[in-house]
């Protein structure tokens, strides 16, 4: 079973083209080997959210977080945003199987 976790942060101003051509190319790791099953980049006009899943997506994030290489490219990522929160998934539906019995 998968796991999901987001973090979220606001978008200093002025930055967002910044951050949209930053994450244009992908992630700067690769998603299979740090061990997520899924990864998106969520960007809004204020607000910009990484999502991540897999069977224990934070201590992954955790251990990314600590990569020297990455680390410099969030440092300077981190000028654009503010703070990030952690967001931990609390509910979540997924539309029945096509030809399910839903008259229970």
């Amino acid at each position: 079973m998968s796991t999901r976790i987001a973090f979220t942060a606001r978008i200093r101003p002025g930055e967002r083209e910044k951050l949209e051509r930053t994450f244009r190319d992908g992630p700067p790791f690769d998603p299979q080997k740090a061990g997520f099953d899924h990864h998106a980049v969520f960007l809004g006009d204020d607000d910009v959210m990484f999502l991540f899943e897999g069977k224990d997506p934070l201590p992954a994030v955790r251990k990314l977080a600590a990569e020297p290489g990455l680390l410099r490219q969030v440092m300077q990522m981190a000028g654009a945003v503010q703070a990030p929160h952690l967001m931990r998934e609390i509910f979540t539906w997924d539309r029945p199987a096509t030809g399910a019995d839903t008259s229970r």
